[in-house]
């Protein structure tokens, strides 16, 4: 397991079937700021300000450990390999400080 210092936006679950197909779903993400990184090229220049949103998958039986979370709390993020797709990364839970 691994560690990441985020600041926290929030995080959702939505799950239920597919209208379309009659399928199963379950969607568990967890969304946080991640700081704007200008760049210039010789081509461009990306000018910044501020932050944007990231998403990260998130085990859905933590998610009521975040219920108490307030919104812009620099929070650490327990991690863990993604069993469905290992090269990807799971929050699992709220690292103790």
């Amino acid at each position: 397991m691994s560690e990441m210092k985020v600041s926290y936006l929030g995080v959702a679950r939505r799950h239920g079937k597919s209208k379309d197909t009659g399928n199963p779903y379950d969607i568990c993400e967890l969304f946080h700021a991640w700081p704007l990184t200008p760049k210039r090229t010789k081509n461009y220049d990306f000018e910044t300000h501020g932050h944007e949103q990231r998403i990260i998958k998130l085990d859905p039986q933590c998610l009521n450990d975040f219920a108490a979370v307030k919104l812009g709390s620099e929070i650490m993020l327990e991690l863990a390999a993604d069993p469905e797709n290992p090269m990807r990364n799971l929050v699992v839970g709220i690292a103790e400080k």
